[in-house]
């Protein structure tokens, strides 16, 4: 028997149905490519091009696609230059010979597979050879084979057909307009892959806007030939592209959106195609609102089939007794599920200005329909774009009606639409509708004909009480309670699950008035957790753990301590018995024990044991990566329980952390083995947040470590430079604002926590490179606000997108603010061991403080400020070159660079020790001029009054602090008259306070000579008083100060009696009385 023969054996057993001989098989073709891959699949290539069983040639391509490129170097490479030149040239032969459609699919994988790297080193010129005769073959299956190796090369590897970019581009209108439809859907795929894989402001993208109306031509003739397989591949080409290049669309938006809206609406297609003609034009909405924002009918059709899709529901008799969970993902709701999602995301893409002039008209005609199916999807719709809306364009009344609507489907809608509401627009909705809402949604918890809808209803409540005041639900509590309780009693499956979910919700809402019903629903609740742990109880044993620590977090720590004991009982006894694999109850018990943790504190340490082996597995368990489906066919990465396990128990573990502290140190070790690699977890952002906010409580609990002789000094270290060293590497590699804005707040508490701890830990050289991290963030930041600015005001800007670039630009500068805190905190935390760390970093600083960048001068100004104040007189070595930037900066127009520079003078005054005397004059008389400008000013500059404020504290910090260096009975003069404080409440007690101190120590220079500033002192005090400046011992003093100006003599009164308006005297008076 030949080795051909034998191979072919091989690969008909691996076809085999019978499963040894398959297995046997497998093995055998294992063990040959791991013996020797190159033989292998030489005698793949022989066996492809020479068997008669197609079936054995598929098998054959398949073989060779996923081996042809494997390993490093690939084994093509690894074979002889003549054994390379066979396999060009015999792929392509096969490709041209090949009679059976799917083998000659595979082959083209294959080629496909192979010239993704061949072709970007430009090592197999005779495919594009065979590529440009096989689009001009009189064959059709090789016209389409061409196109469909482009298509494949395109959308993996765009970069492989550089070279030859232009001929492969002149080839596709030939192909777009060939006799044959398959050759066309060829054409129109490839089209969209190379389209899909251009950047999208590039020549290359703007030169082939003339593929888009012929491309849409052959989208309509397709959908016209009734072709299921050709109308899948086409929609997604357009999905492909409406994802990664929407503004290709920009010339023929309009037609695009007729023609997927038109085809969205035939009920003779598939339901996935019918999703995916909406999501063409749903994610070109969401990745390009501006240019869709533009079209009319663009946001009209799309919002009509989001509409239509909602109302393919089935009219299911059953359904009101079903678990709504167990229709979530089902086939026959996915179009149903498709447009209600849809909804949300065109909201979100549109925004709430144009998206209400668009949907409240429809959503009008829904839900006036006499069909039920029209009215529940109006509600849909509405629960969907509310969270855009404006509250006052939301007919919440309307809402309320249709929870007595008499079809149980629009009721269950009008309860999800309230409910969603409840959260969008908390507290305004629920302080306005309370009285209708609560008793209607209340109406049909009781009602105990529909399950579904008293599920629903009961979560709706859950929303509505959740996000409202707590007096608005005291009033309802006395009523609630009884009311759920008793419809817990009589109900089951998923309405008990629910009620002990709103029970716990209502506790937590309103705490006190709960307090006299909480025995009973004690009692009730902790009956459910003793009673035997079953498949049947498992759901609803799970709720009532998840219900009773909601409670104990209400009620608080005293009153639940008895019941805790218990509970915790029960815990330990069902953690014994273990889990199945499948069984609910672990996550609800784990997130249990975190929330008695909470309520515990300290006294929780005994049963960390119990617990926390349970977390850490959790917490460290590799989570496989799953390929979920769209509904348009495409894979997306999935979010699997076990992901979200993960991320519940770190979540866990921070709570632990925070809430047990001191006892926490013995697991610290083994946190941080667990939590550090997962401070850069690249698949979930909640899980890497939850590691970077962990690691102050790690230092915390380390410390406490070693105050009591627990762990070693050396270990204190260790955790510290594991987690800053982490931490600024996390810093480098990050990109997303939010996550970063986590990062420095980790970074910056873990700081703080370590307090002078740090010192010994970092080197000058690594103190160093973490400042220029930091810097480096703050550039980069002004770059990207930079370019926001840029978008917002590109020619195709309209408002919501310049809302949008001013939220992201907003955004920015917190973080910004936040990096420049941090390099305070390491000013403050390190004193004068930064010294020798900002000489490094000042270029860099001086370059922001001359940038043209305002946010820069500003963040530069910041970092000077903190380390005057954190160093003092030792960092008047820098006084030459920081000191001209302040008194520049003092003057500037920008009412936060202003206010930071005159802070740092005041900061320069108070503790600059002697080398600031030479420049006193000069900050004096900067300051000065900084007030009378803004004082001329400040009513038509917004923030210029909180500057004043700011420069009046620090002439006052002159005043006390350098009054050698100046006349002080002008400056007290000046300084008094100046006042008052108008709007900064901390610069305010700062003043004030000061005032007390000199009036006390120098009274005669606070009043003046002949008392000639005693009125402006009275009206500064009665204005302090008036605009609620000061409080508490503050106050105290400054009516101290009135009540001794109403002993001063008779002839004094009396002329301050005639200097003051009747008003003032009239406070002044008040004030006096208390």
């Amino acid at each position: 028997m030949s080795h051909l023969e034998e191979l072919s054996n091989v690969l008909r057993g691996v076809l085999s149905t019978d499963n040894v001989k398959r297995n046997n098989a497998e093995r055998m073709l294992t063990q040959a490519l791991n013996k020797n891959p190159q033989n292998l699949l030489k005698s793949t290539l022989q066996l492809l091009r020479k068997s008669k069983e197609p079936s054995v040639r598929t098998l054959c391509a398949v073989l060779l696609r996923k081996n042809i490129t494997r390993g490093e170097p690939m084994i093509f490479l690894q074979m002889s230059e003549d054994v390379q030149n066979l396999f060009k040239l015999e792929l392509l032969k096969a490709i041209a010979e090949e009679n059976t459609s799917i083998v000659r699919s595979n082959i083209s994988d294959t080629v496909a597979e192979l010239a993704k790297p061949l072709l970007f080193r430009q090592e197999w010129p005779q495919l594009i050879s065979f590529l440009g005769q096989a689009m001009r073959s009189n064959v059709v299956p090789i016209r389409y084979t061409a196109y469909d190796i482009i298509g494949k090369i395109a959308d993996e590897s765009p970069d492989a057909l550089n070279h030859c970019f232009e001929n492969m581009v002149k080839a596709l209108p030939n192909g777009l307009n060939d006799s044959s439809l398959k050759v066309q859907s060829g054409a129109l795929v490839a089209s969209a892959m190379i389209i899909q894989g251009l950047d999208v402001d590039s020549k290359q993208a703007k030169g082939l806007e003339f593929l888009l109306v012929p491309m849409l031509k052959v989208f309509q003739r397709i959908f016209n030939s009734r072709d299921d397989g050709l109308q899948s591949k086409a929609v997604k080409a357009f999905v492909d592209i409406a994802t990664d290049h929407a503004t290709f669309f920009r010339s023929s938006i309009d037609d695009l959106a007729r023609l997927m809206s038109r085809c969205g609406q035939n009920r003779e297609l598939e339901p996935g195609v019918r999703n995916s003609c909406l999501e063409v034009l749903v994610s070109t909405c969401s990745c390009a609102g501006t240019m869709a924002r533009k079209s009319e009918v663009l946001m009209k059709e799309a919002t009509l089939l989001a509409l239509k899709l909602m109302l393919e529901t089935s009219d299911d008799p059953d359904w009101v007794n079903r678990d709504n969970r167990d229709d979530i993902g089902q086939e026959e709701n996915s179009m149903v599920e498709h447009g209600e999602l849809s909804m949300d995301r065109l909201a979100l893409g549109l925004g709430g200005k144009k998206m209400s002039k668009v949907v409240f008209p429809l959503i009008g005609q829904l839900v006036g329909s006499a069909d039920w199916k029209m009215r529940r999807a109006g509600l849909m719709a509405l629960s969907q774009v509310g969270e855009v809306m404006e509250y006052k364009t939301i007919p919440t009344q309307k809402v309320a009606e249709f929870l007595r609507d008499p079809h149980p489907r629009v009721r269950f809608a009008a309860a999800n639409c309230m409910g969603q509401l409840s959260n969008d627009f908390a507290p305004m909705l629920q302080n306005q509708t309370h009285a209708i809402v609560i008793p209607e949604l209340m109406r049909l918890v009781v009602d105990n004909r529909f399950p579904r809808v008293q599920t629903h209803a009961a979560a709706a409540l859950f929303n509505y009480v959740e996000n409202a005041n707590e007096d608005i639900i005291d009033n309802y509590v006395d009523d609630l309670i009884p009311a759920l309780l008793k419809v817990l009693q009589n109900a089951s499956g998923p309405v008990q699950e629910q009620l002990l979910t709103t029970i716990a919700c209502v506790s937590g809402t309103s705490p006190k008035k709960f307090l006299r019903h909480y025995e009973t629903v004690m009692r009730l609740v902790m009956s459910v957790l003793r009673m035997p742990s079953t498949k049947k109880t498992e759901k609803l044993r799970a709720r009532a753990m998840e219900c009773v620590s909601y409670i104990g977090m209400g009620v608080g720590k005293e009153r639940f301590r008895d019941h805790a004991n218990e509970l915790i009982e029960i815990f330990k006894r069902q953690m014994q018995c273990g889990w199945s694999s499948d069984d609910t109850t672990k996550q609800y018990m784990l997130q249990a024990w975190a929330r008695i943790a909470t309520i515990m504190k300290a006294e929780f340490m005994p049963y960390m044991q119990y617990v926390i082996p349970h977390v850490f597995d959790a917490a460290s368990k590799s989570v496989d990566i799953k390929m979920g489906t769209k509904l348009d066919g495409s894979f997306v990465l999935g979010i699997t329980s076990e992901l979200e396990e993960k991320a519940t128990a770190c979540s866990m573990l921070c709570s632990f952390a925070s809430n047990v502290k001191e006892g926490y140190y013995p697991f610290v070790e083994k946190t941080l083995e667990v939590m550090l690699p997962l401070m850069s977890y690249g698949l979930h952002e909640e899980i890497k947040a939850y590691a970077i906010s962990i690691m102050p409580d790690l230092i915390g609990a380390t410390k406490i470590g070693v105050l009591e002789r627990k762990v070693s000094p050396e270990f204190l270290f260790k955790v510290f430079r594991a987690i800053t060293e982490k931490l600024v590497n996390c810093m480098k590699a990050e990109s997303n604002t939010d996550i970063l804005m986590t990062i420095m707040h980790g970074f910056q508490n873990t700081i703080s926590e370590a307090g002078p701890i740090g010192k010994k830990c970092f080197t000058q050289q690594q103190l160093a490179a973490v400042g220029f991290t930091l810097l480096k963030l703050i550039s980069k930041s002004q770059d990207y606000i930079y370019k926001l600015e840029q978008n917002a005001r590109c020619k195709d800007a309209d408002e919501e997108l310049i809302e949008e670039m001013k939220e992201k630009a907003l955004n920015e500068e917190e973080l910004m603010f936040m990096v420049a805190d941090c390099i305070g905190t390491l000013i403050r935390t390190q004193g004068t061991a930064f010294l020798p760390v900002f000489e490094e970093l000042g270029q860099s600083i001086g370059k922001m403080l001359k940038s043209s960048s305002v946010s820069l001068q500003k963040y530069g100004v910041f970092i000077i400020d903190d380390l005057i104040e954190y160093i003092g007189p030792d960092a008047s070595r820098f006084f030459p070159a920081i000191i001209p930037s302040l008194c520049k900066f003092a003057m500037d127009m920008n009412p936060e660079l202003q206010q930071a520079a005159l802070y740092g003078l005041g900061v320069c005054a108070e503790k600059g020790g002697e080398g600031f005397d030479r420049y006193t004059k000069d900050a004096i008389k900067v300051i000065i001029g900084a007030i009378e400008r803004n004082r001329k000013i400040e009513a038509g500059h917004k923030g210029m009054t909180s500057a004043t404020d700011n420069a009046i504290s620090a002439f006052g910090k002159f005043i006390k602090y350098r009054a050698s260096c100046m006349d002080v009975k002008r400056g007290v003069y000046l300084w008094i008259n100046q006042l008052p404080i108008k709007e900064d409440i901390q610069e305010a007690k700062s003043v004030y306070s000061l005032l007390c101190e000199l009036t006390h120590k120098e009274g005669k220079l606070i009043f003046g000579e002949n008392m000639a500033n005693l009125p402006q002192v009275i009206k500064v005090i009665v204005h302090a008083f008036a605009n609620k400046m000061v409080d508490g011992e503050l106050a105290e003093k400054m009516r101290g100060i009135l009540v001794g100006i109403r002993k001063f003599p008779n002839n004094v009164l009396t002329a301050l009696n005639s200097a003051l308006p009747p008003a003032v005297l009239t406070e002044m008076a008040r004030i006096i009385k208390g």
